[in-house]
């Protein structure tokens, strides 16, 4: 659980947090959660219950420009990105 947290840093990829392949056997609460330096990285990750968003502030990006990356997630119940920010976001 992440509510409300701030992540300042980035590793040396530019990823302030880098949960690749990570099991979630709940829910993954990321609530509020305020990014100024790095990607959220959940590639391949998957949560078994919940991921919640909800009011994220994603203004940090990695090597490749990205706020979040989430390729092949697999989320078992909602994923809630309600009123999540993304400063100049750019969609593929």
């Amino acid at each position: 659980m992440l509510n409300g947290a701030e992540l300042n840093g980035s590793n040396n990829h530019g990823n302030a947090l880098a949960a690749d392949r990570m099991r979630v056997d709940g829910s993954a609460f990321l609530k509020e959660l305020k990014v100024t330096g790095g990607a959220i990285r959940l590639t391949n990750a998957t949560i078994k219950g919940h991921l919640d968003m909800t009011r994220a502030k994603l203004n940090g990006k990695d090597d490749s420009d990205d706020a979040l990356v989430a390729d092949r997630v697999c989320v078992n119940g909602d994923a809630l990105l309600t009123r999540i920010e993304v400063p100049q976001a750019r969609s593929d």
